[in-house]
């Protein structure tokens, strides 16, 4: 089952960091990283299952926020320096964000203009909605495919 499960996995990171590129949110690869490099298959005695993590603010992207640590203006300075920004022109830009956020929450409405989907956040959600019946494929072949070679396996066994 363990294979039937890394399949899965494979598609659900894929389809996770494309949906993430999709809603514009990719600047140092870090979240994507985080995604593809974190997931464990841990196997039981009659379960098999898959756990996925990613860094935490996948959750802000996810759900959006309205709450915000101290060190959010520094943060932004961060983002806006990876973006090209000098160091004047990222400072301004993180006090001016700093403020739009605290306003409207984040993501802010005028940031939709960075997706290619119109969506900003539940990328998570939308990766399942538009990918549950391949995972459910996946996982019913799987499931036949493991009856099927225990079967086989009893009916070819001596008594």
């Amino acid at each position: 089952m363990k294979q039937v499960f890394q399949k899965v996995e494979d598609l659900l990171s894929t389809q996770l960091v494309k949906q993430l590129a999709d809603q514009g949110h990719r600047l140092t690869g870090s979240l994507e990283n985080s995604i593809i490099n974190s997931a464990r298959i841990i196997e039981g005695k009659n379960r098999t299952e898959l756990f996925g993590f990613a860094l935490d603010y996948a959750q802000d992207l996810e759900k959006g926020t309205k709450k915000f640590g101290r060190d959010h203006v520094q943060e932004l300075y961060k983002y806006f320096l990876l973006r090209g920004f000098n160091k004047i022109q990222a400072m301004e830009a993180a006090v001016l964000t700093n403020r739009k956020h605290r306003q409207e929450g984040m993501p802010t409405k005028a940031s939709s203009r960075f997706s290619k989907t119109g969506e900003r956040k539940n990328f998570i959600q939308n990766t399942w909605k538009e990918n549950e019946q391949k995972i459910d494929s996946l996982i019913d072949q799987g499931t036949d495919q493991y009856f099927n070679e225990i079967y086989n396996l009893q009916k070819s066994e001596t008594i």
